[in-house]
């Protein structure tokens, strides 16, 4: 089986390329597969800054859409990426931010989830993503956090392309990826079905 992790996926389109396109969005520029290595890349950096490395969890409270997209991949270029259901109530939030033990949340700047409390009563940073207002599909920017920083989450170097993990670090890095579904399949899929509250994983599902 092919394994391989993020940044090592996108590097090869990134630059053959580089133009090309890598997600859709209604109403919205397209993201070419060159600004969505650098917008990975960028944010793997800025969660270094942030104390966040690869073996730490960060729980992400987003809408489906194209920034939900692009921050699980991008995140999943630095640390363990886990989406949550933004429909969840604090009592789910508190279940899963501390059954994760999660170093970080990722939520929309200025939003009234109660994953925020939750996480700030619990001392975990909360990082605000800002869409891009004018730019293409799914790009943002991260503001600083508030609250402790895990003591397990000190900074260490995001996988580079050049130096892919081997399977068993990978999977424990969460980013292990196989050439199924087609890489650019998924990344088309920035939207549709909200992720699901039927039972006990992580992402919702």
């Amino acid at each position: 089986m092919y394994v391989s992790t993020i940044p090592h996926m996108l590097a090869n389109p990134a630059e053959h390329t580089p133009d090309g396109i890598a997600l859709l969005a209604p109403g919205a520029i397209p993201l070419t597969y060159g600004q969505l290595s650098a917008q990975c890349a960028s944010v793997a950096q800025r969660l270094n800054e942030l104390g966040i490395n690869r073996t730490a969890r960060v729980a992400i409270v987003l809408p489906n859409g194209p920034e939900m997209a692009v921050a699980f991949l991008a995140v999943a270029s630095a640390a363990v990426s886990a989406p949550l259901n933004p429909g969840y109530r604090a009592p789910e939030f508190e279940f899963y931010l501390s059954d994760m033990d999660a170093s970080a949340l990722i939520v929309a700047a200025g939003t009234d989830s109660p994953a925020v409390a939750v996480a700030r009563g619990r001392g975990i940073p909360v990082i605000g993503l800002i869409a891009s207002s004018d730019g293409p599909a799914g790009l943002f920017t991260l503001s600083g956090d508030t609250g402790r920083r895990s003591a397990s989450a000190r900074a260490a170097p995001p996988p580079s392309a050049a130096s892919p993990m081997t399977p068993a670090s990978a999977t424990a890095s969460g980013v292990l990826l196989t050439r199924h579904p087609p890489f650019s399949e998924c990344l088309r899929r920035s939207s549709g079905t909200p992720r699901g509250r039927s039972h006990r994983s992580h992402n919702g599902a």
